[in-house]
């Protein structure tokens, strides 16, 4: 049944993207009377149906795939239904329910098609996508030729004749201009240029001289279809050929800002438009119509075809195209959908394969003059032409992290610790700090990039970094392979959450301590959470807090402990005693949540004070004037030794006899690791959460009830003389680097890859 299911979902999927872009390209032509993009249509609707079957039916798959398709086309094809409903209030403009219906249709059948053809997209090979696509231009090529010839195309099936003359333009070889099954001389020519950009892109990627020997056949359909629009655009598109990236990238923003602003000023000054001749002018008094409803619903938009409405009712009969889809988004979808669709192809036009650059520049030449909203090559052109990619060498690795910043122990640290153990080709850590310092033990090779400047007003330091964040990927996911993307603590995480690329990380939760599970923060948490791929440091801290306390649903959670810094505290143990002193430690912020003073009334019980014995208090916080007191109270003064923060705790470890650690909470105690990886025997309250998952075995008698500082001191005297050994073997199996950074890349591949 799954087989069968599988190979109807395999010929079907060929079959979709074969009829797309052969209807695409000839779509005039009917068969048996009938629109290719009907038969298209039908076979989406069973495809649909057969990709559901086979998701369901198939019990390997843990979710239903996701389809790849920017959140931006998401928004556009929201903003282009929805603002329908101003029909409801347009009593003045023109409608004409025929033309409403198609192009509306057209639309719903674009989104789709291109939707399941990405989605289905691994049933596509290269050799398939450059044959039908060279196959269907090919074939309007031809139907150009031949209408130049003579030949009617209406006697094969065409609704249109092929030749076209509006008195005004001309092509290289007769008054008439050509489109052939195209239907419209200026869509052949951009069909044309963007089939020999790709031919071309063959050649210099696989060395075909067949690839060039087509580009003459095509020249011929070129001059025959004759769009000048689209060569002064091939003109502008050859800035993608600069060497200096950085400039090319100027010029071709600055080819986006010139356009859009040039149509502005030939839609409201008529004296400016006619200057670039009588098809500029009356292009100028379409847009002026068409703009002057923009302001009824801006945001909304007036419903499909109301640009044509506006155009009619101020001038009669003059229900056609706008001839521009900048004007026609604007005015029929609202300003949301014009700037999501404006991303889009900026995107598409910055991008760092040449290709995809060129094609999309002529487009963009091509849209400002010509309405495509509901075209099929539109679609093509912003959305499908990444499939026309081919690799000829595999592509350098990455490995990206992001983070509120890199000062500081938890969190940081083990972001600091995973980009030194590292096995990709690029390590970049991005921080939501203005100081971008890079930390003297990461590794050369890290790069550390700040997304926010000195000057970045608080308010709006996220949206800065998310914005900042983007750019940065756009290039990256281009030049390199994700081996590995992890977002870390909520304030970074929410940053990744904002950007377009939100679903290519892991989350990493390294606890929530501080943050109460009121709505507002759970709502907060959700979002940014939920039914994303999140790394939990513990198996108890998954449970009870990110599933329990907060509620967050995900089905792609995984537990994989923090790593152990081992060169590092090799590095600063190097060369130093193991002969053990009299010492007991307690490391960590004097703060609520490392509750110091449970450490030193414990070291109290314990009486190993009257043998001589001395508790080091290693860190500083708004709590210690208070176990000060403690230590007065308890008349420990000469036991116990203050000593603030130390920058390297590992030399105490060493030669210490015991830690104590008695915090109330923690996500996964890394202090226990690194004592342990010491040989440092450690007794601990047995808090939530991580302790029960390091202390196990022969090591879980070492934990005690929380808060019950008389058992914790007990549990330390015994542990001076009755802890078991092998404890750096012991940890190592839990916390290797190398073992941790396989876990994370598998995790990866497994669910985001």
């Amino acid at each position: 049944m799954l087989a069968a299911i599988k190979s109807t979902e395999r010929y079907l999927s060929i079959l979709l993207l074969c009829m797309f872009i052969f209807a695409m390209f000839n779509r005039e032509l009917l068969i048996f009377g009938i629109d290719l993009r009907i038969f298209s249509g039908v076979i989406c609707i069973v495809l649909f149906i057969v990709n559901i079957l086979s998701k369901f039916i198939d019990k390997n798959h843990k979710t239903i795939a996701k389809i790849k398709l920017n959140r931006l086309f998401i928004v556009y094809i929201v903003f282009a239904l929805i603002s329908n409903i101003s029909w409801l209030t347009n009593n003045h403009l023109s409608f004409q329910a025929k033309d409403y219906i198609i192009i509306a249709t057209s639309i719903i059948y674009n989104f789709i098609a291109v939707a399941l053809i990405i989605y289905n997209q691994k049933y596509y090979t290269s050799k398939l996508i450059y044959g039908v696509t060279i196959f269907s231009s090919l074939f309007m090529t031809a139907s150009l030729i031949f209408s130049y010839l003579g030949l009617d195309l209406r006697l094969l099936g065409s609704q249109y004749s092929g030749g076209y003359s509006n008195g005004i333009s001309t092509s290289l070889f007769s008054e008439k201009r050509y489109a052939g099954f195209a239907q419209d001389p200026n869509y052949a020519s951009f069909m044309i240029i963007s089939t020999a950009v790709l031919l071309i892109y063959l050649y210099r990627q696989t060395k075909k001289y067949w690839a060039l020997a087509l580009l003459p056949i095509l020249a011929l359909g070129l001059a025959l279809s004759a769009s000048k629009t689209v060569l002064i655009f091939v003109v502008l598109s050859l800035v993608v050929l600069i060497p200096n990236f950085k400039l090319s990238v100027v010029l071709r923003n600055m080819i986006i800002l010139a356009c859009v602003i040039l149509t502005f000023i030939v839609a409201f000054y008529p004296e400016i438009a006619s200057l670039g001749g009588v098809t500029m002018e009356l292009r100028g008094k379409m847009w002026s119509a068409a703009l002057g409803e923009f302001l009824n619903h801006p945001i909304l938009g007036n419903g499909v075809v109301s640009a044509r409405g506006a155009m009619d009712a101020m001038y009669g009969n003059w229900f056609i195209q706008s001839h521009s889809t900048l004007v026609q988004t604007l005015v029929e979808f609202g300003v949301v959908a014009c700037i999501a669709y404006l991303i889009i192809l900026r995107k598409n036009i910055l991008s760092t394969n040449k290709m995809i650059a060129v094609i999309s520049i002529v487009f963009f030449g091509h849209m400002l003059t010509y309405e495509t909203a509901y075209q099929s090559y539109a679609w093509w052109a912003i959305a499908l032409l990444p499939l026309y990619v081919i690799d000829k060498k595999q592509k350098k690795t990455i490995d990206i992290y992001v983070i509120n910043s890199l000062i500081g122990g938890g969190a940081e640290s083990v972001v600091r610790n995973m980009a030194n153990n590292s096995k990709s080709d690029r390590v970049i850590i991005y921080i939501l700090d203005s100081k971008s310092d890079k930390p003297n033990s990461l590794r050369d090779s890290v790069e550390v990039v700040s997304l926010v400047g000195r000057w970045t007003p608080r308010l709006f330091k996220l949206l800065f970094a998310s914005a900042k964040l983007t750019r940065r990927l756009d290039l990256l996911c281009e030049k390199y392979d994700i081996n590995l993307a992890t977002a870390h603590l909520p304030n970074a995480s929410l940053a990744v959450r904002l950007t377009p690329y939100f679903d290519r990380f892991m989350y990493v939760a390294h606890g929530f301590y501080g943050i109460n599970p009121t709505w507002i923060n759970r709502l907060m948490l959700q979002f940014i959470y939920n039914n994303r791929a999140i790394v939990s440091v513990s198996k108890g801290y998954l449970k009870g807090d990110i599933f329990g306390k907060f509620n967050i649903h995900s089905c792609r959670a995984v537990t994989i402990y923090n790593p152990l810094d081992i060169d590092r505290i090799n590095q600063l143990t190097d060369g130093m005693s193991v002969k053990r002193k009299k010492e007991i430690l307690f490391v960590g912020r004097m703060s609520h949540q490392k509750n110091p003073s449970a450490a030193v009334e414990s070291f109290y019980y314990s009486d190993l004070y009257q043998d001589g014995f001395k508790l080091l208090m290693l860190g500083d916080g708004e709590l210690r004037a208070s176990v000060e007191q403690k230590v007065k109270e308890l008349d420990l003064d000469d036991s116990v030794e203050f000593l603030g923060f130390v920058d390297n705790p590992f030399k105490y470890m060493v030669r210490a006899r015991a830690l104590i650690v008695s915090s109330e909470y923690e996500a996964f105690a890394m202090m226990i690791c690194e004592a342990m990886y010491c040989n440092l025997p450690v007794i601990s309250f047995d808090i939530n959460y991580g302790v029960d998952e390091v202390l196990t075995g022969e090591l879980a008698r070492f934990r005690v009830a929380p808060g019950n500082t008389k058992v914790l001191g007990n549990a330390l005297r015994d542990a001076i003389d009755n802890y078991p050994s092998g404890l750096r073997e012991i940890i190592l199996k839990k916390v290797n680097p190398e073992g941790v950074m396989d876990r994370y890349y598998n995790s990866y591949k497994e669910l985001i890859k």
